[in-house]
C-alpha cells in the first residue's frame, strides 16, 4: 500500500496559528507552553482563542493548561498524528484537561494536504 511520509515543522508558532482556520462553528480557547531549542522565538506561553473560523494568538502570562515542544505542535498542525495521538504517545503534558481538548478542536479536521515526499 501506500504509505506516504511527510516531514514539516513549524518556523513561526504565531504566523502558523494565526494562518490556521478552525472548522466553522469550532470555538473555544488555550494557553499551551511552547518549548523550542532551535527557534527562540516560538518558546514561551502562549494564548489562543478562535470562533467564525479565525484564530487569535498572543503570548501570555496565563498559566499554561498544557505543555508541548515544536515537534509535536507541528505532527499535530500537520494532523498525523492528531492531537490526540500525541497525548497518548505521551508527547504533551496536559495540566487542565478542558484546554487540551479545546485544542483537540481547533486542530480538527482533515489532515493538510502537503505534496511533498522524502
Amino acid at each position: 500500500g501506500i504509505k506516504p511520509v511527510t516531514q514539516a515543522r513549524i518556523v513561526d508558532v504565531e504566523a502558523a496559528l494565526k494562518a490556521w482556520k478552525p472548522c466553522t462553528g469550532a470555538r473555544g480557547r488555550f494557553v499551551m507552553h511552547i518549548t523550542d531549542d532551535c527557534a527562540d522565538w516560538n518558546a514561551g506561553t502562549w494564548e489562543v482563542e478562535f470562533g467564525d473560523g479565525v484564530s487569535e494568538i498572543r503570548r501570555s502570562q496565563r498559566e499554561p493548561q498544557f505543555a508541548l515542544d515544536i515537534q509535536a505542535l507541528s505532527q499535530a498542525f500537520y494532523g498525523t498524528p492528531s492531537a490526540r495521538d500525541i497525548q497518548r504517545a505521551e508527547r504533551v503534558t496536559v495540566h487542565d484537561q478542558t484546554g487540551f481538548e479545546a485544542f483537540v478542536t481547533f486542530m480538527s479536521g482533515p489532515p493538510m494536504w502537503t505534496n511533498d515526499s522524502f
